[in-house]
Protein backbone atom coordinates (compact mmCIF):
# COMPACT_ATOMS: atom_id res chain seq x y z
CA UNK A 1 0.00 0.00 0.00
CA UNK A 2 2.78 2.35 0.65
CA UNK A 3 4.43 1.45 -2.73
CA UNK A 4 1.07 2.52 -4.44
CA UNK A 5 0.51 5.83 -2.43
CA UNK A 6 4.30 7.05 -2.84
CA UNK A 7 3.85 6.15 -7.03
CA UNK A 8 0.79 8.41 -6.93
CA UNK A 9 2.17 11.41 -4.81
CA UNK A 10 5.32 10.96 -6.89
CA UNK A 11 3.20 11.02 -10.25
CA UNK A 12 1.32 14.73 -8.63
CA UNK A 13 4.21 16.40 -8.06
CA UNK A 14 5.14 15.10 -11.92
CA UNK A 15 1.86 16.84 -12.23
CA UNK A 16 2.42 19.70 -10.59
CA UNK A 17 5.73 20.73 -11.95
CA UNK A 18 4.17 20.52 -15.36
CA UNK A 19 1.42 22.43 -14.29
CA UNK A 20 3.77 25.21 -13.42
CA UNK A 21 5.49 25.16 -16.39
CA UNK A 22 2.37 25.10 -18.38
CA UNK A 23 1.24 28.66 -16.13
CA UNK A 24 4.50 30.30 -17.22
CA UNK A 25 3.86 29.57 -20.80
CA UNK A 26 0.57 30.62 -20.68
CA UNK A 27 1.77 33.99 -18.63
CA UNK A 28 4.01 34.82 -21.46
CA UNK A 29 1.32 34.20 -23.76
CA UNK A 30 2.34 31.06 -24.98
CA UNK A 31 0.97 27.35 -25.92
CA UNK A 32 2.06 24.58 -23.64
CA UNK A 33 4.62 22.10 -25.39
CA UNK A 34 4.41 18.67 -25.89
CA UNK A 35 7.40 18.63 -24.08
CA UNK A 36 6.54 19.55 -21.05
CA UNK A 37 4.91 16.40 -20.37
CA UNK A 38 7.56 14.30 -20.92
CA UNK A 39 9.89 16.39 -18.66
CA UNK A 40 7.28 16.08 -15.85
CA UNK A 41 6.96 12.22 -16.27
CA UNK A 42 10.86 11.92 -15.84
CA UNK A 43 10.81 14.33 -12.86
CA UNK A 44 8.31 11.99 -11.59
CA UNK A 45 10.53 9.02 -11.96
CA UNK A 46 12.97 10.79 -10.50
CA UNK A 47 11.40 11.47 -7.74
CA UNK A 48 10.05 7.79 -7.26
CA UNK A 49 13.68 6.26 -7.10
CA UNK A 50 14.82 9.37 -4.95
CA UNK A 51 11.95 8.11 -2.45
CA UNK A 52 11.66 4.36 -2.80
CA UNK A 53 14.88 3.17 -3.34
CA UNK A 54 17.58 5.80 -1.50
CA UNK A 55 18.41 3.30 1.21
CA UNK A 56 19.24 0.36 -1.70
CA UNK A 57 21.10 3.14 -3.75
CA UNK A 58 23.09 4.14 -0.98
CA UNK A 59 23.64 0.57 0.44
CA UNK A 60 24.70 -1.10 -2.95
CA UNK A 61 27.37 -3.07 -1.17
CA UNK A 62 24.93 -5.07 1.13
CA UNK A 63 23.13 -5.95 -1.96
CA UNK A 64 25.55 -7.35 -4.40
CA UNK A 65 26.98 -9.42 -1.52
CA UNK A 66 23.57 -10.54 -1.38
CA UNK A 67 23.56 -10.91 -5.41
CA UNK A 68 19.98 -8.89 -5.58
CA UNK A 69 19.99 -6.89 -8.71
CA UNK A 70 19.03 -3.62 -7.34
CA UNK A 71 19.13 -2.38 -10.68
CA UNK A 72 15.92 -3.96 -12.01
CA UNK A 73 14.24 -2.63 -9.07
CA UNK A 74 15.37 0.72 -9.55
CA UNK A 75 14.12 0.64 -13.36
CA UNK A 76 10.76 -0.93 -12.62
CA UNK A 77 9.88 1.66 -10.22
CA UNK A 78 10.88 4.41 -12.70
CA UNK A 79 9.28 3.62 -15.58
CA UNK A 80 5.88 2.39 -13.37
CA UNK A 81 5.97 6.09 -12.08
CA UNK A 82 7.07 7.79 -15.12
CA UNK A 83 3.94 5.65 -17.13
CA UNK A 84 1.68 6.86 -14.57
CA UNK A 85 2.92 10.36 -14.60
CA UNK A 86 3.41 10.78 -18.44
CA UNK A 87 -0.32 9.81 -18.88
CA UNK A 88 -1.14 12.14 -16.29
CA UNK A 89 0.93 15.12 -17.43
CA UNK A 90 -0.65 14.53 -21.09
CA UNK A 91 -4.01 15.26 -19.96
CA UNK A 92 -2.36 18.80 -18.35
CA UNK A 93 -0.71 19.83 -21.24
CA UNK A 94 -3.88 19.04 -23.39
CA UNK A 95 -5.79 21.32 -21.34
CA UNK A 96 -3.59 24.19 -21.86
CA UNK A 97 -3.47 23.49 -25.25
CA UNK A 98 -7.34 23.49 -25.56
CA UNK A 99 -7.65 26.23 -23.31
CA UNK A 100 -5.31 28.48 -24.69
CA UNK A 101 -4.92 27.60 -28.46
CA UNK A 102 -5.15 31.16 -29.91
CA UNK A 103 -1.61 31.79 -27.75
CA UNK A 104 1.44 31.11 -30.78
CA UNK A 105 3.18 28.16 -30.80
Amino acid sequence: MGYTITIIISALAGVVLTLVRCRTAQARHRRARWSFAFVGALLAGIVTVAVIDRWVLFHLDEFISNKFSVWEAVVLDFMFSGAVALGLTLLVVYHYRVKFRDFEV
